[in-house]
């Protein structure tokens, strides 16, 4: 029903949009891709939510000083670095109201405490979902952050395995992750543009895997 896109993967989109993305780095082969599935979407049921504002900083490092703009004005010499706080908020509420959510990639560098509240954010309202949904995280960085928040024990099932989680809800249908009532993917990972039913690994899982907590 809703595919968020945040994280590295927002700038290749925004670039898409002929909007200015700065220094921030953005898969150039990928663009019409992206460009295509926004089309596509207008025409289906699923709605392609880009940030609304975002976090932007003249350097990639800790106790750089940082602001918020919103998503067309990124500045030319800034790095897109996280999702503003209208974005959070708009994230936050789709996913909510969710009741399956599969989610690749983080919404910034969070490993940069700066850099690092639009992941957060989407971490705890996945993990306020505990009890009322399926929610599946896919790659290390995101299994990381999930896990150095402590909140691994709250979501459904956590895999370090971003590409072959991706491809493995693309190709065959892992549990939960069809399109019905209250469905939603997030993403920050360019694997969401890359992944294609019965590619290089088939559609198959081939990452390490784990359940919530183990």
């Amino acid at each position: 029903d809703h595919l968020l896109v945040g994280g590295g993967l927002a700038a290749t989109f925004l670039k898409a949009k002929r909007y200015e993305i700065g220094k921030s780095l953005f898969e150039k082969d990928m663009l019409s891709t992206a460009y295509n599935i926004m089309q596509k979407a207008t025409t289906g049921k699923v709605d392609v939510l880009l940030p609304l504002d975002v976090v932007v900083a003249s350097e990639l490092k800790a106790g750089v000083k940082t602001k918020t703009v919103p998503a067309d004005q990124i500045p030319a010499d800034s790095y897109l670095v996280d999702i503003g706080r209208e974005t959070i908020d708009l994230f936050s509420k789709t996913l909510s109201e969710s009741r399956t959510v599969f989610w690749n990639g983080p919404m910034g560098i969070f490993e940069i405490p700066e850099f690092s509240a639009g992941t957060k954010a989407i971490a705890n309202t996945l993990a306020g979902l505990k009890g009322k949904g399926t929610t599946v995280t896919g790659g290390g960085s995101t299994a990381e952050a999930v896990n150095s928040l402590g909140l691994a024990d709250k979501f459904s099932f956590v895999s370090t395995g971003g590409a072959a989680t991706g491809c493995a809800t693309a190709g065959t249908g892992v549990a939960g992750s069809g399109r019905g009532v209250g469905a939603g993917a997030v993403t920050g990972a360019a694997t969401a543009l890359r992944c294609r039913p019965g590619g290089s690994n088939g559609g198959k899982p081939a990452g390490p895997t784990r359940r919530a907590g183990g």
